[in-house]
Order: structure tokens, then C-alpha cells, then sequence
């Protein structure tokens, strides 16, 4: 039986905002790169969570999709919409971004995005939730 050979992920990366540029089409500006939200109250509702990706494989289209959820449980809080990736391979790069509108994280925690190709998890970061510090003014960072 032949290996399976799955997409590499080379950069994952979570961030608020995530913008184009039009100029240069291999080049994105990413804003609020983050590994951790201090949040200033449990329930807390962040407007909106990128990931962002760069992705290489041998030639093929590849259904990709993200999932956030609660590290311990499992959980599946967000589930991004699938879709369809055009690789062409090993040394071509491709840009890939989900957008998790309207996330509401229940508490301080610890949670993961993961993504899958083909059904099968290639990558995972660590999106840590945290109570802010007595006196601390409660921004993300």
C-alpha cells in the first residue's frame, strides 16, 4: 500500500486582521498576531480570529478546513467553511486563511486551532484564554 503523502505546513499563525496586498500577491500584512487573549470577562466574544497559513504539497487539490476548540475536552467551538486547495507542489507556496467571525470563548483556557487536509490534522496551534491580572486593564495581546 502506498504512503499517504499530506500537505506540509510551514507557517501557522493566528492573528485579529489579515489584509491583501495587492501590489505584491505573495505578500500578506497580518495584524494582532497573537498566541493569547487576556480576556476581561468569561464569557468573552472576540470579533474576529484569523488563521493564516502557508502550505506546500505535491500537485493536487486538497479540501482544507480549520477547527477551534477546547483543548481538553475536545470540543468544537468554530469549524470553518471547506475549501478546496490547488497545490502544484513541493516548492510552490500557497496562501491559505480561515476567518472565525464572532469567537465566544467560555472561560480561561487553553484551546486549539487545528487544520486539516482531507480530513486528516497537519497542523495545530495552542490560543491561550486568560483572566486579566488584578489591576490589569484587560486588553488582547
Amino acid at each position: 500500500m502506498a504512503k499517504r503523502i499530506l500537505p506540509r505546513v510551514h507557517v501557522l499563525v493566528l492573528c485579529d486582521d489579515l489584509e491583501d496586498r495587492f501590489e505584491d500577491v505573495a505578500a500578506f500584512n497580518l495584524t494582532g498576531v497573537r498566541t493569547h487573549i487576556v480576556a476581561p470577562a468569561f464569557p468573552y466574544r472576540h470579533p474576529q480570529l484569523y488563521v493564516y497559513l502557508q502550505v506546500t504539497a505535491h500537485p493536487r487539490m486538497a479540501r482544507c478546513r480549520g477547527v477551534l476548540l477546547r483543548a481538553e475536552t475536545d470540543e468544537e467551538l468554530f469549524i470553518s467553511p471547506e475549501t478546496m486547495v490547488p497545490l502544484s507542489g513541493p516548492l510552490d507556496f500557497y496562501h491559505v486563511h480561515f476567518l472565525f467571525p464572532d469567537c465566544e470563548f467560555p472561560g480561561a483556557r487553553v484551546y486549539y486551532v487545528q487544520v486539516y487536509f482531507d480530513g486528516v490534522i497537519c497542523a495545530e496551534r495552542a490560543l491561550i484564554l486568560l483572566e486579566p491580572e488584578a489591576g490589569g486593564n484587560g486588553q488582547t495581546s
